[in-house]
């Protein structure tokens, strides 16, 4: 439950912030674009982590 609901959260977050990027008048800086790569960066970390420790479940490592 605490791993869907960091998932929402970040799913939330990054629609949010290209949302505001889309937005004429919004004037966004540097640190959103920053924040959002990081964000990206780290969903797919957790996502690669989380793959990594299901096949070393299954496969016994």
């Amino acid at each position: 439950m605490m791993l869907k609901a960091l998932d929402g959260s970040l799913c939330l977050s990054e629609a949010t912030a290209k949302a505001v990027q889309r937005i004429p008048d919004a004037k966004c800086n540097g640190d959103m674009h920053a924040a959002l790569n990081y964000e990206l960066e780290q969903k797919h970390d957790l996502e690669n982590f989380l793959t990594r420790q299901g096949v070393n479940h299954i496969t016994g490592e």
